[in-house]
C-alpha cells in the first residue's frame, strides 16, 4: 500500500501529487523534514502547474495539506467462469462423453488456478505496459501547516 501527498483536498488533480511514499510515516517524515520556506515553494509550484489563480490559492499564512492511502486496481481473474467455459468447449466437442469434466476440482485447486491465472496475467500486463494507470483513495489525513506559529496540526479520516 502506498500513500500519496497531495494540496489538492478535492482530488481534482489526481496525478498531480508531491510524491508517492510506502508507508504513512515515511509521507509524514518527507513532510515533517521540509522547511516552512520549501513547502511554501512546493504549494506555489504545484497552484501554477495547476492553473490555480492567485485568489484561488489558500492564504500564504495556511497550508492545508492531505495525505492520502493509494488503492491500486488489481484484477481478480474468476477462475469459475473460466472453467465454466472450458467445460461448454468441452460438451460442444465431445458431447454426452465430456459429462463429468472437470466437475471435481477441489478448493484447494480453485486457489492455486487463481494464483496462477492472476499471475500470468500481472506478468503479461506489466510485459506490454498495460498496468492500470487509476487508482481510489483510502483513508486520508488532512495535516494544516500554520507557517507564522510553526504547528503542523493532522486530521485523520476514515
Amino acid at each position: 500500500m502506498n500513500w500519496l501527498i497531495t494540496f489538492d483536498r478535492n482530488l481534482e488533480n489526481k496525478v498531480d501529487t508531491l510524491g508517492e511514499f510506502e508507508s504513512w510515516e515515511t509521507a509524514e517524515k518527507f513532510l515533517d523534514e521540509l522547511s516552512y520556506e520549501e513547502l511554501d515553494e512546493l504549494y506555489n509550484e504545484w497552484c501554477n502547474e495547476n492553473g490555480y489563480l492567485e485568489d484561488e490559492r489558500m492564504s500564504s499564512d495556511e497550508c492545508e495539506i492531505v495525505i492520502y492511502e493509494k488503492i491500486e486496481f488489481v484484477p481478480d481473474v474468476d477462475v469459475d467462469t473460466i472453467l465454466d467455459h472450458i467445460r461448454d468447449q468441452a460438451s460442444d466437442f465431445g458431447g454426452e462423453y465430456s459429462e463429468g469434466y472437470l466437475e471435481r476440482v477441489s478448493e484447494a485447486q480453485l486457489q492455486e488456478l487463481n494464483y496462477l491465472l492472476s499471475d500470468a496475467f500481472t506478468r503479461w500486463a506489466n510485459k506490454h505496459k498495460h498496468e492500470p494507470c487509476f487508482y481510489q483513495y483510502g483513508k486520508e489525513k488532512i495535516m494544516i501547516v500554520r507557517k507564522k506559529c510553526g504547528v503542523k496540526e493532522g486530521r485523520i479520516h476514515m
